[in-house]
């Protein structure tokens, strides 16, 4: 993670409109607890594509560290726009995150979230997007089913996986230990190429 994070610091000093490497940096600063540098460099992705990406992104950080009240203010500067995908998936996950969606309606959203997804990868990300609710709801058994699919998945957030807040009693589990060494495996084999 380290190396990481200096090809990405690099890479924003070679090439400034890299947004995508101050979103990573934001994220990788928030899982260590450094939320101030975090919203700093999120501060600096001003480009309105990333607004979306970056609200949502403050919307989850909030969520990993329980600030309910911010994850349902950030909702609420949303634009709702009722055929655009990602402003019903950051509302609906907002809405579950905070317990506005009772639990049946919580199951379902799931379910649908991580069915029929274009791409192993995405389905990943729709898993972890599940276990950060069920954790945050205080439902670590459910966390821990869409954590393993993830994990079986194609899941390469060995930090997130380390360090979510959220996932804290989700990691004290049995199961949970089997799952992050496949994931560790898998970031380990991408770095030995």
């Amino acid at each position: 993670t380290k190396e990481g994070a200096e090809r990405a610091k690099l890479a924003i000093d070679l090439e400034p409109s890299l947004s995508v490497g101050l979103f990573d940096l934001a994220r990788l600063h928030a899982l260590r607890g450094e939320r101030d540098e975090s919203e700093r460099l999120l501060l600096q992705l001003t480009d309105s594509r990333m607004r979306n990406a970056t609200a949502q992104q403050r919307m989850r950080i909030a969520g990993w560290f329980g600030d309910m009240d911010a994850v349902r203010a950030i909702n609420a500067t949303l634009p709702i726009e009722e055929a655009d995908g990602f402003s019903n998936y950051a509302s609906n996950y907002a809405r579950a995150l905070t317990g506005e969606l009772d639990r049946e309606a919580t199951d379902a959203m799931a379910k649908g979230m991580t069915s029929l997804v274009p791409s192993p990868r995405f389905y990943t990300l729709m898993c972890q997007a599940c276990t950060e609710i069920y954790a945050a709801r205080g439902f670590p058994e459910e966390a821990l089913g869409y954590f393993l699919k993830a994990a079986d998945s194609v899941l390469i957030d060995i930090e997130w996986t380390d360090r979510c807040p959220s996932l804290k009693a989700v990691r004290a589990l049995p199961g949970f230990a089997e799952g992050r060494r496949k994931v560790r495996q898998r970031v380990q084999a991408m770095w030995s190429l």
